[in-house]
């Protein structure tokens, strides 16, 4: 029963304050950066051409807000307000996502999140590939992010390389491509 207590408080509140209830005097963890923090000194330091150091922050929120389960306990219209940026709903997506510590991202999660993001496309074979694409794509945009030409560069407390020893298992070439008719 406790277990499950503390899984549900953990959903809701996140690791430090989960730890600071149910496991006081622990030694807190080494603080790094935030997502939003990186994501604004790569945008301020990087060499990307600004609509790339776009694409790849989407990209890495999208795969922050799944590995920490962000939209773990919302729902229907409240997890549709992320798309709302009329009211500000995007923002406070924005914000929550931004706020979540850069370590959030390990190697063991960035598979985890690569096998579930697959497996969510079901037997199919051709949303099965899309979702291999559109996996592979993601982890690119992350690996550039985090090369050592970039981090390099950087003026934060980083973590480890969340990509450093992900496989990556990048799709066969499209079985029929495009042909030009004469």
């Amino acid at each position: 029963m406790k277990a499950k207590e503390i899984a549900i408080f953990l959903d809701a509140n996140g690791w430090a304050p989960t730890l600071a209830k149910f496991k006081p005097g622990v030694v807190p963890r080494i603080e790094v950066c935030t997502v939003g923090e990186f994501l604004a000194d790569v945008e301020a330091r990087g060499h990307f051409q600004p609509r790339t150091a776009r694409i790849y922050a989407t990209k890495l929120r999208k795969r922050v807000s799944d590995v920490a389960r962000v939209e773990a306990k919302t729902s229907g219209k409240a997890k549709r307000r992320k798309y709302d940026y009329v009211n500000g709903g995007r923002e406070a997506w924005r914000a929550k996502i931004d706020s979540q510590p850069l370590d959030v991202l390990t190697p063991d999660a960035v598979g985890g999140w690569r096998n579930a993001y697959v497996v969510k496309a079901g037997a199919d074979p051709m949303r099965r590939k899309s979702a291999e694409r559109s996996a592979a794509s993601i982890l690119r945009a992350g690996r550039a992010l985090f090369s050592p030409d970039v981090t390099g560069l950087l003026k934060l407390k980083l973590p480890a390389n969340p990509f450093a020893g992900v496989k990556m298992r990048d799709p066969s070439p499209q079985r029929y491509p495009f042909h030009h008719q004469s």
